[in-house]
Formats: structure tokens, C-alpha cells, sequence
């Protein structure tokens, strides 16, 4: 009366008893030493019937019941609403059967061709078919679902053409078909947002660029579709300007790449004050943000706090601007000069003067060398620039 393993295999005859509602395998073998093994059915028509099982020596196990249901079309990942300037909208068909234990499991024992129809469009041609890439590509009609799958790969609705709605139709062959959910098409009312990493305006040092990195920038210019930052279908060439261009700089112009919802705008700050910054493109509501150049601080890295008479250390300078979102990070413009000095030369000397390469995180180094016993400081500045002067250095006997 219980489950049990035992010592020999078991050879188990399986039927079902109406074949045209399913199919199983002849035999299966329940290993020596376990105790069951797993039945493979195959549902072949709609219908109820039951499958038995018997063995030699054993008593017939209680037939069990088994019913074939039509399976369930899913649509996967549908955007269901879209815009006139939305991208390609990919999806993907999967099979369900509903009331299994693992309706999302069951794995098709044959390939099948999916027929793909785009079905109660209003008005008609809202979007015009069916395409096997996201950009490119070919317009298809079908897809497959590979044999011990129960998904297909990807398929991409074209751009809308028009505002609408309309349900992607899908004829599994020979299985079963269904119909999405309705995908709705508003009409895209576009606009641009120039828009800080944080806060509400940029702040840059004079003679600084703006930082970016990756997808970290402080200003980003955004497509703005029916209120919310969206990607869009085609490019979107920017016109960028600077309100005072006593105050800042920004290229003529940046593209939004199609796909894309948003593009860096680098910004260089060209002297002290506050401005805006302006952003407009063909079709677009137009964007503005404030922005301020400040005067940015110098600092100095690397400093020792002794050295002894006769060694030397490279000294470092880099800008700090208050305000930004990443005030340690802005980097000069344009090649810059640095001046350095010893309060005491007596004790301690710094090169005169050291190169910043623009685009540089640095300056390049400034060679400090202890000359005798003492205490003295060194100061870096540049024209623009809020000097530094670093903490006291100790120059001790070697």
C-alpha cells in the first residue's frame, strides 16, 4: 500500500486508452533501487480519456485521467501603447496550457509556424506589418516555435503610422491561435528637456568642460513624448545655444540616436555669470535650462608633511568646482599654464610653472625638493582660478 523502491527494474506497458486524445510510450523502465519514473504524454485532439498502466506481477495501476485542451496563445513583452514616434515594438509568442501544473512548461513535440496578422486596425494602416530586426531587417509573417520549446524568437511591429489601436493575431498551425490584448497609438507630441544629473541648473567652472562619463553627465538633453522620456523611432538633430556666450559654450548641435531617449550635452564655462542654455529641434517643443560658471578652486595633491633636505616629491594640481554634481571631475577646456612657488625657497623649491592638458583629470607634476631644515608651504595658480596653497611641509636633516 505504499511507494516503495525495490530491488529489480520494472518494465511498465502504458496505454492510452483513446489514442486520438493522447499518446504515450510504450514502455517505461522505473530504475532498481527507485521507486517511479516520469511518463512523457503527448496530447494529440481535444477530448478526455485515460491512461493505463500495467507490469508483470504487479497489479494494474487505477487508471488515471487525462484531458487535451487547446493551449493558450501568449504575447510577451507587447509595449500596448505606443506613439507615432515609438521604435519597433518587439514580442514574442509562448504556448500555456491552462489547468496543467506547469502551464508554462509543456514543450512542443513538433516545430510550428505561427501565421502573424495585425487585426482590427482603426483606421486602417495604423501600423503596416511585421519586421525580423528592431532597425532593418526583413518584413515577415511568421514565426516558429522549435520542437521541445513552447516559446518563439522575436518579432518587431513597425513604427505606427498613424494614431489608433489595433491586435496582433497569431494562427499557431494545426494547434490553436488567439489574439492580443488591443495596443493603443497616441499621437506624439514631442518635446525637448535639457535636464541637470540633479538638481535645477548646471553650475561649471570657468574654463572648464562639463563632466561625462558613461551614462553620467551633468547635463543631458532628453526626447520628451507625450509628457514622459521616451525613446524614439529616428534621430532628433539638437540645436544647442548658449543665451550669453560671455558665460558659456555648447556645441551647435547633438543627436539624439534613434532608439535613444537622450544625448550629453558637454558645456565649457567661458567666464563668471549665469545664463541659459537653450535647446530646439525641427518638430519639438523647445528645452532651457540655467546654468552659472563660478571660478573654479584649485587644489594640490600629493603633498608631504616631511621630506628631508635632498629628496623630492611630484606635486599635483586639480580644479574644484563647487556646486556641480561632481565638483572633482571637470577638466580644463584648453591646454593650461600652472604657476607654483615656495613661501620658502631657503627650504624647499617647486617648478616654476607645469603644463594642463585639456581633457586632463590633473595637472602634470610639479617636482617639490627639500634643500635644508625648515618649515614652507607651495602655492599653485592660474589666471580664472582660485589659488591654493598647501599645509605646512617639513623639511627635515637627511
Amino acid at each position: 500500500g505504499s511507494v516503495s523502491s525495490g530491488a529489480d527494474a520494472v518494465t511498465v506497458k502504458l496505454r492510452c486508452v483513446n489514442a486520438q486524445v493522447c499518446t504515450v510510450p510504450a514502455t517505461v523502465t522505473i530504475p532498481a533501487g527507485q521507486s517511479q519514473v516520469a511518463v512523457p504524454v503527448t496530447g494529440v485532439d481535444v477530448g478526455s480519456t485515460h491512461i493505463e498502466a500495467t507490469a508483470d506481477g504487479h497489479t494494474a495501476s487505477t487508471p488515471v485521467e487525462m484531458e487535451t485542451v487547446l493551449p493558450q496563445v501568449v504575447f510577451h513583452s507587447l509595449d500596448g501603447h505606443r506613439t507615432t514616434s515609438s521604435v519597433r515594438d518587439d514580442f514574442s509568442i509562448a504556448l500555456r496550457v491552462p489547468g496543467a501544473v506547469w502551464p508554462g512548461s509543456a514543450e512542443l513535440v513538433e516545430a510550428a509556424s505561427i501565421q502573424l496578422d495585425l487585426v482590427e486596425q482603426t483606421p486602417a494602416g495604423v501600423v503596416n506589418g511585421f519586421y525580423s530586426a528592431a532597425t532593418g531587417g526583413n518584413l515577415i509573417t511568421q514565426l516558429t516555435i522549435a520542437a521541445g520549446r513552447n516559446s518563439s524568437g522575436s518579432a518587431y511591429i513597425a513604427q505606427p503610422a498613424l494614431a489608433g489601436s489595433y491586435r496582433v493575431q497569431a494562427d499557431v498551425a494545426g494547434i490553436t491561435s488567439g489574439q492580443s490584448a488591443v495596443q493603443t497609438v497616441a499621437a506624439a507630441e514631442q518635446a525637448l528637456q535639457l535636464k541637470p544629473y540633479r538638481g535645477s541648473k548646471i553650475v561649471v567652472g570657468k574654463g572648464m568642460r562639463s563632466y561625462h562619463r558613461g551614462g553620467d553627465s551633468d547635463l543631458s538633453v532628453q526626447r520628451i513624448v507625450n509628457g514622459s522620456v521616451s525613446s524614439g523611432a529616428d534621430a532628433v538633430t539638437v540645436k544647442l545655444r548658449c543665451v550669453n556666450a560671455q558665460v558659456c559654450a555648447v556645441p551647435e548641435t547633438v543627436t539624439i540616436p534613434a532608439g535613444q531617449s537622450q544625448v550629453a550635452v558637454p558645456v565649457t564655462g567661458v567666464d563668471v555669470g549665469s545664463t541659459q542654455i537653450e535647446a530646439t529641434a525641427a518638430g519639438f517643443g523647445p528645452g532651457v535650462v540655467t546654468m552659472e560658471t563660478i571660478a573654479p578652486r584649485l587644489t594640490i595633491t600629493n603633498v608631504p608633511a616631511t621630506l628631508a633636505a635632498g629628496a623630492s616629491r611630484h606635486l599635483y594640481a586639480r580644479a574644484q568646482v563647487p556646486g556641480a554634481v561632481w565638483p572633482d571631475h571637470q577638466t580644463p577646456a584648453a591646454d593650461l599654464t600652472l604657476s607654483w612657488t615656495s613661501a620658502v625657497p631657503s627650504v624647499g623649491t617647486v617648478t616654476a610653472s607645469v603644463r594642463w592638458n585639456a581633457g586632463a583629470g590633473q595637472s602634470q607634476a610639479a617636482t617639490f625638493q627639500g634643500v635644508a631644515p625648515g618649515a614652507t608651504t607651495v602655492t599653485v595658480s592660474a589666471p580664472g582660478f582660485v589659488p591654493a596653497t598647501s599645509a605646512a611641509i617639513q623639511v627635515t636633516t637627511p
